[in-house]
């Protein structure tokens, strides 16, 4: 004999009327295209109808939908937080285009994880639903602004000492970055942990809203460095531009050989939005 699964009463639609409109927000192509997306929202909907909303924790999630291993230390790891206002995102897209006349609403407050059942004709597209849609259109720009991100470069047997050249590098690059007309730079300390447990670019590009990021690779041979960057369209996976760079470096010329790749970057992509 089956388990019985007792729905929490306390939300005011049916468990098949949350499966239908399920059904209908993952035939948009922000969720179409995203396991992950689904994932997440199928996985807060469900604990959440069970009656378990209390459990959905950063920790939790990332387990059971990003299949993290138990050792996930959430305050070291914002992936959860990534995901979680990607999926804010595209809620909000949903329901401002394909699902405006949707008679139930799913939307995920800002900084909880519950998902929370309204009926439409009760918000009317109240104040926290449309201030919140407002707050994450900034990541669809129309107005020709690239939106970028510095990548960790990839190294040959990096040793410590390499791996901080190459981190301290990308902040660098961010910066220089940053001073350009009509680019916007996420800030490498918060892509960095996402990119080093996403590998998949294009998730990761949907996460923070991305147009374009900035990768390469970095060898070392003796004194000998070579720095290899690529600029990438995110939508394409196009390499719009390239360049290298290789110098004999010391430690009094360290700094020298990172202005010379940061303004080699910098100029690169000026020249693009020309």
């Amino acid at each position: 004999m089956g388990q019985t699964i007792q729905f929490d009463r306390d939300i005011a639609f049916s468990p098949r009327m949350i499966e239908l409109q399920l059904e209908r927000i993952y035939l948009d192509p922000h969720f179409n295209e995203s396991k992950i997306l689904r994932k997440f929202l199928s996985f807060i909907v469900e604990e959440t109808m069970l009656g378990r909303a209390n459990c959905l924790k950063e920790y939790t999630i990332a387990l059971s939908v990003l299949e993290k291993p138990p050792g996930f230390r959430p305050k070291e790891n914002g992936i959860v937080r990534i995901h979680a206002g990607r999926l804010r995102r595209a809620l909000h897209q949903y329901y401002s285009v394909r699902g405006i006349h949707d008679q139930i609403v799913i939307s995920i407050p800002k900084g909880q994880y519950v998902p929370v059942f309204s009926d439409r004709k009760d918000i009317s597209c109240g104040a926290d639903f449309t201030e919140t849609l407002n707050a994450h259109q900034l990541c669809v720009d129309n107005t020709g602004t690239m939106r970028l991100a510095v990548l960790p470069f990839i190294g040959c047997s990096w040793g410590e000492s390499q791996r901080a050249f190459g981190d301290n590098l990308c902040v660098q690059l961010s910066s220089a970055l940053m001073r350009l007309d009509k680019v916007a730079v996420i800030a490498y300390q918060v892509v960095q942990s996402a990119a080093v447990g996403n590998p998949d670019y294009r998730e990761l590009s949907a996460s923070f809203g991305l147009t374009h990021f900035l990768t390469g690779g970095a060898q070392r041979h003796k004194d000998v460095f070579r720095v290899s960057m690529q600029l990438i369209e995110c939508h394409t996976y196009r390499q719009l531009w390239a360049g290298t760079i290789e110098c004999g470096v010391t430690r009094s010329d360290v700094f020298d050989f990172q202005d010379a790749i940061c303004n080699c970057a910098a100029k690169g992509v000026a020249e693009l939005e020309r």
